[in-house]
């Protein structure tokens, strides 16, 4: 008798646990579906002190930190590249309008002399307007390296 006894009191335990254990999943996911859908800093937080869940409970919040450090590198690389596209822009459009003016100029010229003084000014513009796109190139791929 005393043996059922025993059995009924170990199932009991082991249903309470279950329950418990089942308990602090849902908590898991509902926590992990806030910090997911908002911009937080947020940690998991565990009620069952067992080693195992603790030890979870660690490997969450370490996994939701790298997240969160990895979104904030993007970010600022993302920004960054927004302000270099900016002045790769500028530099870029600055020689453009300076050739426009000098092939205007050497279109509407009559002298052969002008002429050929506005085509040197244009190959120098056009020449370093290929060494800012060169240098834009050699950025790129660096970038896509690392």
């Amino acid at each position: 008798m005393w043996i059922t006894g025993i059995a009924i009191m170990i199932a009991v335990v082991s249903v309470v646990l279950l329950v418990k254990y089942r308990m602090q999943i849902r908590s898991f996911k509902k926590q992990l579906d806030f910090i997911s859908e908002h911009d937080t800093n947020k940690q998991v937080t565990q009620e069952l002190d067992f080693k195992e869940i603790t030890e979870f409970t660690k490997s969450l919040n370490r996994l939701i930190r790298t997240n969160k450090e990895l979104n904030i590198e993007y970010m600022t690389k993302e920004k960054n590249l927004k302000e270099l596209v900016t002045n790769l822009s500028h530099d870029i459009r600055t020689p453009l309008t300076a050739l426009d003016g000098y092939f205007q100029l050497m279109v509407e010229t009559k002298s052969e002399k002008e002429r050929w003084r506005y085509s040197k000014i244009i190959e120098g513009r056009i020449q370093s307007l290929s060494e800012i796109l060169e240098q834009l190139f050699t950025y790129m791929k660096v970038q896509n390296e690392t």
